[in-house]
C-alpha cells in the first residue's frame, strides 16, 4: 500500500492481501486529515481489511467530506466499496477502463496529465514491494 497527496487530491494504490496494523493506522490518519478534497484509490487485487478497518476508513472519509473514487476490476473490491458507501462515505467504484469517468466524478479531469504519472509511480512501487515479499517468502521456504 502506497499513497501520496498532490494538492487537494490523495492517491492510493493497494495490492492484494492483508495490511499490517501500523501501516493501516498511518493510512487512516492521512485519510482522516482535512488537507485534501478528492481521493483516488486504485486496487490491484483484493485488499484484506477487517470490519473494524473498514469502519475506520469510512469514519475518516465521512469526517472530512472527501469525494472518493476507487479504481478496480475486482468484483469483491467493488462490493466492499458498496458496503463502505452504505456506512455513509461518498464513495463510488469504477473499472480501470472507466478511469476518466472517475476523474470527472471527482471534478479533477483537467488534472489527468498530472495525476496519472503519480498513480503509475505508486503502482510500480506497490508491484515491486509485492514481488519482493513473494521472493522473501519463497526464500524462507527454500524455493530460491
Amino acid at each position: 500500500m502506497k499513497w501520496v497527496k498532490n494538492g487537494d487530491v490523495m492517491l492510493n494504490v493497494t495490492s492484494a492481501g492483508h495490511v499490517n496494523d501500523e501501516l493501516w493506522a498511518s493510512f487512516v490518519a492521512e485519510l482522516g486529515a482535512h488537507d485534501y478534497k478528492h481521493y483516488i484509490g486504485a486496487s490491484l487485487g483484493v485488499l484484506e481489511v477487517t470490519a473494524l478497518q473498514r469502519k475506520e476508513a469510512a469514519a475518516a472519509l465521512r469526517g472530512n467530506g472527501v469525494a472518493v473514487a476507487i479504481i478496480t476490476d475486482d468484483v469483491l473490491v467493488r462490493g466492499v466499496v458498496t458496503a463502505v458507501s452504505w456506512l455513509g462515505a461518498n464513495v463510488k467504484s469504477f473499472a480501470w477502463k472507466d478511469f476518466d469517468r472517475a476523474l470527472v466524478r471527482l471534478g479533477v479531469s483537467e488534472r489527468k496529465d498530472e495525476l496519472v504519472p503519480l498513480l503509475e509511480r505508486l503502482r510500480s512501487e506497490v508491484v515491486a514491494e509485492e514481488a519482493e515479499r513473494k521472493r522473501v517468502r519463497r526464500a524462507e521456504m527454500g524455493l530460491e
